[in-house]
């Protein structure tokens, strides 16, 4: 068994989902597969926006109809490109999903506001509505393919909207459809990607939830980890993990293999390709992940896996440099404190209760200063809450008013073979001086794979681009 997941951008149009079901056929000539699908490119955001505005009082008919030609277009030409597709018909077993829309986003208008329930059931629909067509196409090339209701087999808890899988409920879901379980099995299984069933506590009942944006990789992942996948191919419009975003470097090295780890800490600080939560089942299994394209199924891609990896031979000190931008920095500083028990575990308890998590944590060796990074956009909320975790200590002076640096970007360099190396965060430096970038902040864990350094938002593409230079003797454009 392996697992296969098409973003997006690999399910656009009738001519990208065609080229998919090629690859998926293809790897289903020589094993049992998984499947899941994104939904149509652009569609996730339509819904989102659709949601704002119905809020906001805008009544939905536009957007129902949008959402229904954007798949009625598809479906179109699919039939026109496909001997056996049945438009009409596939376009019948859609209505009810398109019906549901409509009757959702009235109750949005009507109401003035969208629950956690009904925002996972509209946010989800359009991998509920992709997923049909994807097997429909496959029926049609004559096929062993099933679609199942991933809400059946993946479930949630905690945060409704971006929920922590249940993964022995998972497993014990899928198990009929593991390999060798019954002699007559389905060669294909389809599932969308993204939603799933969420419980909000012990003894309730589940209701529609979702993995949070862009879990459709994470999906991917629950799935390929509760089947026992060899592996996991996530399929997207790049020919695998570069050494920095290559819209921002453009002469930036496809990587043949980096380590779970490495891919983790990419995936955390900012790198597009993979979700950051996807990696965690699949290392726990010792499962490889590769990032392919399926624009160009015959490139290589990017391994993820446990390694050695022969490729280890060629590679430098640095894998691979991200930066996340819309950040900001909190500091809480003063004489109080110094020495104090429990001042830190005060700081990131008041950050919890309001929901925040945090990005990186500093704390100067004096004592007197902690920082941490968090999203440009809870950056309010976390300070409401120090203010009233240390209300009495601020207004005491024993601890300075909260200070907070917005439009941050964290530039983080990482590579295994970074650790024990010498030099290694001089080169980094080095390399933010020669732009003249200031560093407001230094974070490094551990484990000595990953250096982070906060900047000012505005100087993250020249920091990227300037130390790329530096570890990979790259010709680059510098900005003076």
């Amino acid at each position: 068994m392996i697992t296969l997941k098409f973003g997006g951008t690999s399910m656009e149009s009738a001519r990208r989902i065609l080229a998919s079901a090629d690859i998926i056929v293809g790897r289903a000539r020589t094993d049992r597969i998984s499947v899941v699908v994104s939904a149509v490119a652009g569609v996730s955001n339509g819904l989102q926006e659709s949601i704002d505005a119905c809020v906001a009082g805008t009544q939905p008919d536009k957007f129902v109809q949008h959402l229904r030609s954007v798949h009625a277009d598809i479906c179109a030409e699919l039939q026109s490109k496909l001997p056996g597709f049945d438009a009409s018909a596939v376009m019948k077993h859609l209505e009810p999903s398109f019906i549901e829309y409509e009757k959702l986003l009235t109750g949005c208008v009507s109401f003035g506001e969208c629950p956690d329930t009904i925002h996972c059931r509209i946010m989800g629909m359009g991998e509920l509505l992709s997923a049909p067509i994807m097997e429909s196409v496959l029926l049609a090339k004559e096929q062993s393919v099933i679609l199942l209701d991933t809400r059946r087999f993946i479930f949630t808890t905690g945060n409704q909207k971006e929920g922590d899988p249940d993964y022995t409920k998972c497993a014990e879901a899928v198990l009929p459809f593991r390999d060798g379980e019954n002699s007559s099995q389905t060669h294909i299984l389809l599932f969308p990607g993204f939603v799933c069933s969420w419980t909000g506590g012990t003894g309730r009942q589940s209701v529609p939830g979702l993995l949070g944006r862009n879990g459709s990789d994470f999906s991917a992942a629950i799935i390929g980890a509760s089947l026992g996948a060899s592996k996991v191919e996530f399929w997207t419009d790049v020919d695998g993990i570069y050494t920095a975003d290559p819209r921002v470097v453009k002469d930036a090295i496809l990587v043949d293999d980096m380590s779970y780890e490495e891919a983790i800490e990419l995936a955390f600080f900012g790198s597009k390709v993979l979700h950051p939560k996807t990696l965690a089942p699949l290392a726990a299994k010792n499962i490889e992940a590769w990032s392919l394209n399926s624009h160009r199924p015959e490139a290589r891609g990017t391994r993820i896996g446990r390694g050695p990896f022969e490729s280890e031979k060629n590679v430098g000190d640095v894998c691979g440099i991200s930066s996340l931008k819309n950040t900001a920095m909190i500091s809480v500083s003063g004489t109080g404190m110094r020495g104090r028990t429990g001042m830190a575990s005060r700081i990131f308890a008041a950050v919890s209760r309001a929901s925040i998590s945090i990005l990186l944590i500093t704390q100067s060796s004096s004592e007197y200063t902690i920082s941490f990074c968090i999203r440009d956009a809870e950056a309010d909320r976390a300070v409401d809450a120090l203010k009233g975790e240390f209300d009495l200590e601020i207004r005491d002076g024993v601890v300075n008013p909260v200070e907070v640096h917005k439009n941050c970007a964290i530039v983080s360099i990482v590579g295994d073979n970074m650790i024990k190396k010498r030099g290694v965060a001089s080169r980094f430096f080095a390399a933010l001086a020669s732009q003249d970038v200031n560093i407001l902040a230094i974070a490094q864990g551990s484990s000595e794979r990953c250096i982070s350094c906060v900047i000012r938002g505005e100087y993250g593409d020249t920091a990227v681009r300037a130390t790329h230079r530096f570890f990979f003797n790259t010709a680059q454009s510098i900005e003076v």
